[in-house]
């Protein structure tokens, strides 16, 4: 059982302007000896299949640099914001 995740949808475009929406979920810290890697990447692979998302692998939609992580924070840059990389943060540190 997954108690919570990090979402984090946004609309994006490909390099040739068509228009998709993306989202990024990531799993929180492991809470108990039981939450290995392994493990935890089961349960985001059945999260996954339960919104019928693209297979581990398969090849997306071509919108330059956007998601890169640097020190452990995942960093998103979005057309039109206001900083140039944002940081997604959940407040769990």
């Amino acid at each position: 059982m997954i108690a919570s995740l990090s979402v984090r949808p946004w609309i994006d475009h490909t390099t040739d302007g068509t228009g998709f929406a993306p989202v990024l979920i990531t799993h929180p810290p492991a809470r108990r000896d039981a939450d290995t890697a392994a493990a935890i990447g089961q349960r985001m692979l059945s999260v996954a299949r339960a919104l019928g998302a693209m297979p581990p692998r398969a090849t997306l939609p071509n919108v330059g640099a956007r998601v890169a992580v640097h020190n452990g924070v995942v960093l998103v840059r979005l057309d039109g914001s206001t900083c140039s990389r944002c940081a997604l943060d959940d407040g769990r540190r």
